[in-house]
Formats: C-alpha cells, structure tokens, sequence
C-alpha cells in the first residue's frame, strides 16, 4: 500500500520539480535619471511637447526651446557643432537639456537657469517660471 501511494504521490507531483520552459526571462532594465521629470514638464511648458515648435520673436527652437546661446555654450562644453536646425530632432534637444541640469544642484536651479540664463536664479520672473514647471512635475 505504501508503494501504490508513493507513486501515486510522484505523478502528481513530477510538474513541480521541472520548469515548465526552457526560457530564462530577462527584464529590460529602466533609465534612472534624476533630471527626466524635469525635462519632461520643460518640455510640456516650453512647447506642449512639441519637437518642432519655433518661436521666431524669441529665437528659441525645439520641445525645450532652446537658443543659440544655449546651443553655444554647449558646442563648446562638449566639443559637437550642433546647428540650431539640429534642435528639431527631440533626442537633440533632450543631450543639450540634460547636460545644462547636470551643471546644476536642484532642479529649480536648473529650470531657473535654462528660463532666466547664467543668473536666473537672481531673476523674479524666474519663480514663475518654477512654479509651472513643478505643476507640470506634478500632473506627470
């Protein structure tokens, strides 16, 4: 009788010491960056996330609206020869974005500069600025 359960109780049991594939899952790792909220809510108050949008009066191009002073600064920091043209492309723009956060310590310095220039933080229409960019942090 012992021997009649014992292999009753291995058939029932054979699936459980195999893997049903013979697959191993990998997971796709995530980004991890600090500033991607930031660019994110830049991108929405700057151009409601338009990669394309132009503002002639102002000079300033792009899902960030970048200008050339800002393009400058950054040719010259990392050594590229960007165009202004070339800012139409969102992974363009998002490069030159990120590497203005990452000379700053918070995010309001960094959104405060790239409204107000080098002393933006010293500027008062800056904090208006800050404040739309935290509601855009804030509604996702």
């Amino acid at each position: 009788m012992k021997f009649i359960l014992t292999i009753i109780f291995l058939f029932l049991t054979i699936n459980t010491f195999a893997p049903a594939t013979h697959s191993i899952f990998i997971p796709v790792p995530v980004e991890i960056n600090p500033w991607l909220d930031l660019w994110k809510a830049a991108c929405t108050v700057e151009s409601e996330s338009n990669p394309t949008k132009i503002n002639i009066r102002e000079g300033a191009y792009g899902i960030v609206q970048i200008r050339q002073c800002k393009l400058d600064e950054f040719n010259n920091a990392t050594s590229k020869n960007y165009l202004i043209a070339t800012v139409l492309d969102k992974s363009i723009s998002r490069e030159i974005f990120l590497h203005h956060c990452c000379s700053c310590k918070s995010k309001e310095e960094a959104a405060r500069k790239w409204n107000g220039g080098p002393r933006g933080m010293a500027k008062p229409q800056t904090r208006f600025y800050w404040q739309r960019i935290m509601m855009a942090m804030e509604n996702g």
